[in-house]
């Protein structure tokens, strides 16, 4: 089965929001997906520049000052543009579907609609779809990525939260690449799935560890000892040889067991075996830690998560992204909090995108944190550098 992924040479984006903020975060993420991207925030510029930057994708608000977006998509739609048209706004979301249809009945290509907070992985898979495709038979590429080297890490920083209002970075989260040499930068989604039912995923984590480990006794030298975080499929977790490979990476490169944090998202804490039991117990035993990801969203019970050894809970960002502006949310993430502590667990939030959210998170004593409002994944050579200049969102 041929999965289509993206060339990333031609394609432009134009983004008109009347936020300069706003029109500097789309205008990043565009460019790390591989658009030529460009931004506008009035209407002399967008008319301007619309003709002469020929855009392939657009990215409008609708709320703007001294004008309104729909007067924005009639002028695309007389103009004959073929551009994929996303409507991101901080209008109600029946607005924001209204919009949507009004541009589809003018002959325009809708790529969608976000609505102000969004989730800045949804904006970013959605500009991936719409890259120009380009045919990579991922199944039968994926094999020689691995045995060629071409998976690569990018890493989000991950802060404890303090008392006083302040935060320390506590360590990172390790998330593979692919740097596929047609098709430029591929993102997990696309090939994972393809590793695990393929049984690829035993070796791909593999490199993982490995490529984390490098990095972190590089960062040591640098004098920056920080925790690394690598996400841990649940095929590697009942496999009882598991463990052992773990304690011999370790071994060959002097890291105290300690400094690194074993992810395991909810859905494959299910795999409550007798074998996945002793293996979890035998890597805290060492003093690895062990973090449950992506909790809320799967269907492990409470027996489960007192039986099994770990020390960290990780609040999905669903929740966490809401929770601002959804009191259901909020509550989840109250609860869940609630819960971790009680059972002696370290919580961690993900998905922390504005500053009352990280705000709430302290009051709440959610003891450690991570979110594009700090960071986006960055490469590993970055790292030290953000160590250095951090300083807490205020």
């Amino acid at each position: 089965m041929q999965h289509a992924t993206m060339s990333h040479s031609t394609n432009r984006l134009l983004v008109f929001d009347d936020d300069p903020g706003m029109c500097s975060l789309v205008e990043d993420i565009a460019s790390s997906v591989g658009y030529t991207a460009r931004s506008v925030n009035s209407s002399d510029e967008f008319f301007q520049l619309f003709g002469n930057f020929r855009p392939d994708v657009i990215v409008l608000d609708l709320n703007l000052k001294g004008s309104d977006g729909i007067d924005h998509l009639r002028f695309i739609a007389e103009n004959n543009s073929r551009a994929k048209i996303l409507i991101v706004s901080g209008v109600d979301n029946r607005t924001l579907s209204s919009a949507e249809r009004l541009g589809r009945s003018v002959g325009l290509d809708m790529l969608g609609s976000l609505r102000k907070p969004f989730d800045i992985d949804v904006l970013e898979a959605l500009l991936n779809g719409a890259l120009t495709p380009d045919v990579v038979d991922i199944d039968s590429e994926l094999p020689l990525a691995i045995e060629t080297n071409q998976l690569l890490l990018h890493y989000q920083p991950k802060f404890t939260l303090q008392a006083d209002g302040g935060a320390r970075l506590h360590g990172v989260e390790a998330l593979v690449r692919w740097q596929h040499p047609q098709s430029g930068l591929r993102f997990p989604d696309e090939f994972i799935p393809t590793a695990e039912k393929s049984g690829l995923i035993l070796p791909l984590t593999e490199i993982v560890l490995r490529q984390a480990m490098e990095r972190m006794v590089e960062w040591s030298a640098g004098g920056l000892d920080l925790t690394v975080g690598v996400n841990i499929p649940a095929r590697m977790v009942n496999d009882a040889r598991f463990p052992d490979r773990v304690f011999a990476l370790l071994s060959e490169f002097a890291l105290p067991p300690d400094r690194l944090t074993l992810e395991i998202t909810e859905r494959d804490v299910m795999t409550n075996t007798e074998t996945a039991m002793a293996n979890l117990t035998r890597l805290r035993i060492k003093g690895i830690e062990l973090s449950v990801d992506d909790f809320g969203t799967g269907h492990s019970s409470l027996v489960q998560l007192y039986r099994m050894p770990f020390n960290e809970l990780k609040i999905d960002k669903s929740f966490v992204m809401d929770c601002e502006n959804n009191d259901e949310a909020r509550t989840i993430v109250e609860i869940i909090t609630t819960l971790g502590h009680k059972l002696g667990m370290v919580v961690c939030a993900e998905g922390v995108e504005t500053l009352p959210t990280w705000r709430y998170l302290q009051e709440l004593g959610c003891q450690r944190a991570q979110g594009y409002l700090m960071s986006r994944p960055i490469p590993g050579e970055d790292i030290a550098g953000f160590a250095r200049d951090f300083s807490p969102p205020a």
